[in-house]
């Protein structure tokens, strides 16, 4: 029965394959340098599985008499890189991580070499040059041929959509060649009897992604009764870099939270200082540095008894100084590699020039 069993299942997986891998998306180009190329594979979606497919091209000088709906696992066989066929085409998994494209190398092919099993001694192997795959040997029937020229990549950058306009953020994933110097942020600047400034540092070359959180705080005051809303800003969050919150003109009677996804409140990391202007007088400023929050800033003037924001140190009491916070969470890893092993999912992306 076991038996039984494990063949159905291997049955629904290999028909699982056969009808997963149907998409084919041309990889972008971008030149990295004048001798050396680099393909681009722009990724859409993180819960997909992604691989490229060798063109057909690459088969054609080792055809010899099969047609090109001929070519698949019984005909060929294919060694350098690690993959399948699902009919005539042949799949090289890759890994799906969600990360900025930085115009580096994430997967590279050295060697490629293509036997026809079904034509005695012939083969033909491709080395990559400057980034390129070459033709470096062709052999057909046992009888050398001279190599023909080819043009395609052999290595890839792998990553999602990237801001690379020097100067700015965006949200989503950015790579900037130069560094990031307190870009504002906040479009809204003004709060009670204040005003606000958020800005962000990060150093150059350094991927970041910006997540930016802007909730409805209408549901609060069920939530919290007696709570009096003054204010709401965006909670924004870097993976590098440092985000600066310097609220002004607000004093002690001011208390800062931050509202998760799911309308809780916590205790946000804020620091009060007074401080002195060039005329003698003092301002009330609240000031926090750190990677930012997962979850949008809410300023109000009623001490709620909350818990401290998770991942800070033992969090701020809004309203002192006392046991300041050391900061929001943690930079969080972007989402961990997808390690590839079955192509049961998603879409494959042909390997082009």
């Amino acid at each position: 029965m076991k038996k039984v069993l494990a063949l159905v299942l291997a049955v629904i997986m290999v028909c699982t394959m056969a009808m997963a891998i149907e998409v084919a998306v041309t990889p972008a180009e971008v030149v990295a340098g004048a001798a050396t190329g680099l393909g681009t594979v722009t990724l859409t979606d993180t819960t997909k599985t992604y691989a490229l497919v060798l063109k057909d091209e690459l088969f054609t000088p080792v055809l010899n008499g099969l047609g090109a709906a001929q070519v698949g696992k019984d005909t060929m066989k294919v060694e350098g890189v690690s993959g399948s066929f699902s009919g005539a085409n042949y799949y090289i998994p890759i890994t799906n991580t969600d990360k900025a494209l930085d115009g580096k190398a994430d997967y590279s092919i050295s060697t490629l070499k293509i036997t026809n099993l079904k034509s005695n001694d012939t083969y033909v192997v491709y080395n990559a040059k400057d980034g390129k795959l070459v033709m470096a040997e062709l052999v057909v029937a046992g009888v050398p041929q001279k190599v023909t020229e080819v043009d395609f990549y052999a290595s890839y950058d792998i990553g999602y959509p990237t801001n690379t306009v020097e100067g700015t953020a965006a949200e989503g994933w950015n790579y900037l060649t130069k560094e990031l110097k307190n870009v504002a942020l906040n479009t809204s600047a003004v709060i009670t009897n204040g005003t606000n400034a958020i800005k962000l540092n990060v150093a150059k070359e350094t991927p970041f992604k910006l997540t930016k959180t802007f909730g409805d705080v209408t549901g609060l005051t069920s939530k919290y009764p007696g709570i009096a809303v003054q204010y709401v800003e965006a909670g924004y969050k870097t993976t590098a870099g440092t985000i600066t919150y310097k609220m002004t003109g607000l004093t002690k009677d001011n208390y800062f939270y931050v509202m998760d996804k799911d309308g809780n409140l916590f205790k946000a990391p804020f620091t009060f200082a007074a401080e002195k202007q060039n005329d003698g007088t003092y301002v009330g400023t609240w000031n926090y540095t750190g990677t930012g929050f997962d979850g949008t800033l809410v300023v109000a003037s009623t001490n709620l008894n909350v818990d401290a924001l998770p991942g800070t140190a033992a969090g701020t009491t809004p309203g002192t100084t006392t046991n300041p916070g050391t900061g929001a969470n943690d930079v969080v890893g972007v989402a961990a590699a997808l390690a590839v092993v079955a192509l049961v999912s998603g879409a494959a992306i042909s390997l082009k020039k």
